[in-house]
């Protein structure tokens, strides 16, 4: 009778660990479709629409918005800038937080700690001995990331964690994986506004601007050049900058201008360039060659000067310059 006692409780047991293993294991299964989402969120997020500071806060809100670890809803986003990390952004710091200010340093986010910044760090609760800000701030922790993006830092994400925080291994891949993911959601944001100020320069240009590619197609052209040349640039992409070629030039012309470019990335000149109703026109051309790190060829930049402009506005510098010296 004790024998059968005995495995009735064997079994029981067995049975109660049986479903705490597969609790654990769906909470775990859980956590993690949880972090997955947040980081796609993260991930698609509209660059183009907002600011810096105000997309890397709004960042901040939805990760504190998921219950992730026993993570506390406040945090900070520094930059690098001029080789000085700077506060971009936060999100639930008080105090001298509230007005958010480049000049809030590092140390003053992390409790006056003095930290490493360029590898990545927990630091528990029980390690903070010095609360310079805010002596009545409940006790908590610190995830210092480190923001890196082509093999240099760019930033900084700082977390807090509760006081009786642990530390696991999937935490730490996950508070890794999200700077990762706030890392490429600031390269697009700095490409973005580059982008937005290089259609700027292009749209407002009064000379005629395109791009080409590495297979020297067009990608991209400008007003100025679509009034120049009588094409449309829907008609121009895709096309050859050769539509423009004209008779005026021999091959012998054209493979010089090549090969000069190819040595030089750079040529420059004057040329005879034909319109889409076949008029011809004298432009001076420049044409530079874009390269990306492994110095391969990414884009050429050609721009159309209109030579009677020129001439025109040389003319009336020197009647201008004739009128001043009676």
């Amino acid at each position: 009778m004790s024998l059968e006692i005995g495995l009735i409780i064997t079994l029981v047991l067995l049975i109660i660990f049986l479903l705490w293993q597969q609790s654990r294991h769906l909470q775990a299964l859980k956590q993690r479709e949880q972090n997955e989402k947040v980081i796609q969120a993260l991930q698609a997020y509209p660059v183009h629409q907002y600011t810096m500071p105000h997309m890397l806060e709004r960042s901040l809100a939805f990760i504190f918005s998921t219950p992730l670890f026993n993570l506390i809803p406040q945090g900070a986003i520094f930059l690098l800038q001029d080789g000085t990390l700077k506060l971009s952004t936060h999100r639930g710091l008080t105090g001298k937080f509230e007005n958010t200010s480049p000049e809030i340093t590092l140390s003053s986010c992390l409790c006056g700690i003095t930290a490493e910044t360029d590898r990545f760090q927990f630091i528990a609760a029980k390690d903070i001995r010095h609360r310079q800000h805010n002596p009545e701030t409940p006790r908590h922790g610190h995830y210092i990331v480190p923001l890196i993006r082509q093999n240099a830092q760019i930033g900084l994400l700082t977390l807090r964690t509760s006081a009786n925080y642990k530390i696991t291994t999937n935490k730490i891949k996950f508070i890794k994986s999200l700077g990762i993911t706030i890392s490429s959601l600031i390269e697009r944001k700095q490409v973005a506004d580059e982008l937005k100020s290089a259609n700027n320069v292009l749209n407002l240009s009064q000379q005629a601007i395109l791009i080409t590619d590495k297979d020297n197609k067009i990608i991209r052209c400008n007003q100025a050049c679509e009034q120049m040349t009588g094409y449309s640039s829907k008609e121009l992409i895709g096309q050859s900058p050769r539509v423009f070629q004209s008779e005026h030039h021999t091959p012998e012309f054209y493979n010089k201008l090549w090969q000069e470019l190819a040595n030089n990335d750079f040529w420059q000149g004057e040329t005879w360039s034909k319109r889409k109703d076949n008029s011809v026109f004298s432009t001076w051309l420049t044409i530079s060659t874009i390269k990306n790190v492994d110095e391969q060829i990414t884009q050429h930049l050609v721009i159309f000067t209109s030579l009677p402009d020129i001439k025109n506005a040389e003319k009336n510098i020197r009647q201008l310059s004739f009128l001043d010296s009676q």
